[in-house]
């Protein structure tokens, strides 16, 4: 009555509230993806859910496939995995995440090195925008996520990478430039740099709640914003290894907050990933490269 395919695009309709988006990440077209829910309705002899409702909203027969979906898909993956160590125990399927925007930087030459040394490992990189990446690994569409935001479930399972420090990252003429630290009272005439993301999920309202520059300039790449602090438009909290190459040429030059803000990167995998051996090794090689400040090239 109804196929593996179609629980896994109940899901994803459900996460993303879009025909187009889970069209997207489903790689079909709109047209296909709606063929595809119809005929099941057709099979079925109900609809799944309301046409045009935001959000979306799933009749009885849909939340019963959804439900499903959820139970079901994270079993297939793992199963999948299995299977696949079975037979080549150097195989596996990996794909990842990003919850952290400065993480490109030095995650991408790394990757390229991994997949030499596993060549029968299935890497892709997802772009984060637009989904909720954990949930994305607890339904099994990824295998691991980077974060260094750690949730209370027990269906996900955080593997400490390596501690960072996030630094003030200042323009070359900047009257901060005698300090030692940036105390939050000093954003008050500042412009902000930060990534389009919520600022309760900036690192910097973490640490410092009540901080109030006079301006907050979202912006999209890292590269992007260390060209516009090294010509002097603003200032952004950033993780030291992202200022390596700028701050050797002299493009700009950071300070550490006052506090110190100190953060852990982690991967987030499934429990049952956790003893995957290709899973193991990309969480070493970054752990043990970490040592090496995992400075980007420079600019």
């Amino acid at each position: 009555m109804f196929e593996i395919k179609h629980l896994r695009s109940m899901v994803l309709l459900e996460e993303t509230q879009s025909l187009q988006t889970c069209a997207t990440r489903l790689c079909l077209t709109p047209s296909a993806l709606s063929h595809q829910f119809k005929e099941l309705e057709a099979r079925i002899g109900q609809r799944l859910f309301v046409r045009k409702s935001q959000p979306i909203r799933f009749s009885h027969a849909g939340q019963q496939l959804l439900e499903l979906g959820k139970q079901i898909l994270p079993r297939i993956i793992e199963a999948e995995q299995a299977l696949t160590q079975l037979q080549s125990p150097q195989g596996g399927r990996l794909h990842l995440t990003i919850d952290c925007h400065s993480c490109y930087q030095w995650l991408l030459p790394r990757l390229a090195q991994y997949q030499q040394q596993w060549p029968l490992v299935d890497v892709d990189l997802v772009s984060p925008s637009g989904f909720d990446a954990i949930q994305s690994l607890v339904r099994g569409d990824l295998d691991l996520v980077l974060t260094s935001e750690v949730q209370a479930r027990g269906d996900v399972q955080y593997l400490r990478l390596f501690e960072f420090e996030v630094k003030m990252a200042l323009p070359p003429q900047s009257e901060f430039a005698s300090q030692s630290q940036i105390s939050a009272s000093q954003l008050q005439n500042q412009t902000l740099l930060h990534y389009p993301v919520p600022k309760s999920r900036l690192d910097l309202i973490s640490h410092w709640p009540k901080a109030a520059p006079q301006r907050w300039k979202p912006v999209n790449s890292t590269s992007e914003m260390l060209q516009m602090i090294a010509a002097g438009i603003g200032i952004a909290a950033l993780p030291e290894w992202v200022l390596g190459g700028y701050e050797q040429q002299r493009l700009l030059f950071s300070r550490s907050l006052a506090p110190k803000l100190k953060r852990q990167l982690y991967a987030a995998v499934r429990p049952d990933s956790v003893r995957l051996n290709y899973i193991q090794a990309l969480c070493e090689q970054i752990t043990q490269q970490a040592t090496q400040r995992l400075t980007p090239p420079s600019p």
